[in-house]
């Protein structure tokens, strides 16, 4: 067995004790491995919860499981992000509109192929909810209506076949979504850039930047035409220590790890508000700049101490 693969396994493994986008969602640090609750058990609130409280519609969608880390940060309070079946029950009870994503087997007990021990099955109770549930790329590009719950592979998705790729579901996020006067708020992840990166494997990062990319061409060509939304384009950590070299007509590359490196990521903004996103800045900034922007007083702000689990 190749020791490099072997290697990037086992880093992958330990990464799932680490996260960095609660400072995205909540403008608070805290803990690896914690989501969205602080080490002291204070929830702060994340924009997704304010943008509820504001009547805005909300929406996430992602090419991993929606429990997964950083939709997770958006929409959950948790002291472990490997509690994905309690994520899951967290998720479905903040009334977002749209969830699209993989990690269908968060949703279903054991008994129905699942990984949730406590019998529920989460999926008939979205649907007594008022959730359509989806499965596919042809049942999501038929759906005309919210909320709907897109768990559209058991893991994560591949993006082929009758998998939705991540530009086809932001797409129909957007057209969902942006029917609400109060406006919308959106978290779009291409959760596998990540994962390819601590894998070293360049082709499929490379294929999956690309796809993310066609994503934020659906974000951008919405926001032109609509001309009050802000796109944000960024990441929570940059993987690999990956360098390119030799140029643009003959390039190469190189990792310089299998693990997040401590180098500076990338911001863009486009659309109203663009302007304050710019310079060097703490990843809390990002969160609460966006509040402002939103007009979300107080943020950061937490759950009431009695509201504490």
């Amino acid at each position: 067995m190749d020791n490099r693969v072997t290697r990037a396994e086992k880093v992958v493994r330990d990464l799932k004790r680490k996260i960095l986008t609660g400072a995205l969602a909540t403008g608070r640090k805290t803990a690896n491995e914690m989501i969205g609750v602080l080490p002291d058990g204070t929830r702060p609130k994340t924009l997704l919860e304010k943008a509820e409280e504001r009547r805005m519609a909300t929406g996430l969608v992602v090419t991993k499981a929606v429990t997964d880390a950083t939709p997770a940060a958006f929409s959950a309070h948790c002291a472990s992000r490997d509690d994905q079946s309690a994520i899951a029950a967290q998720i479905l009870s903040q009334g977002i509109e749209v969830i699209l994503g993989g990690g269908r087997k968060q949703w279903r007990p054991t008994l129905q192929g699942g990984a949730r021990t406590d019998g529920r099955v989460l999926v008939a109770e979205a649907e007594r909810l008022g959730y359509r549930s989806v499965t596919g790329a042809q049942d999501l590009a038929q759906i005309q209506t919210t909320p709907v719950l897109g768990l559209l592979a058991q893991n994560s998705l591949s993006e082929e076949g009758d998998e939705p790729s991540l530009a086809a579901m932001t797409g129909k996020a957007i057209e969902l979504l942006s029917r609400t006067p109060e406006g919308f708020f959106l978290l779009v992840e291409g959760s596998q850039i990540d994962i390819q990166a601590h894998k070293h494997n360049a082709p499929d990062m490379i294929r999956r930047v690309l796809l993310f990319d066609a994503a934020v061409k659906e974000a951008l060509a919405f926001a032109a035409r609509d001309g009050h939304t802000l796109v944000i384009v960024t990441a929570d950590h940059e993987t690999g220590g990956l360098a390119v070299l030799d140029g643009l007509t003959d390039p190469a590359i190189d990792w310089a790890s299998f693990d997040h490196s401590s180098a500076p990521v990338a911001l863009f903004a486009y659309g109203p508000g663009a302007a304050d996103f710019t310079g060097i800045y703490d990843n809390t900034a990002v969160a609460i700049r966006i509040a402002r922007l939103l007009g979300f007083t107080p943020f950061p702000e937490d759950h009431p101490a009695a509201a504490q689990p």
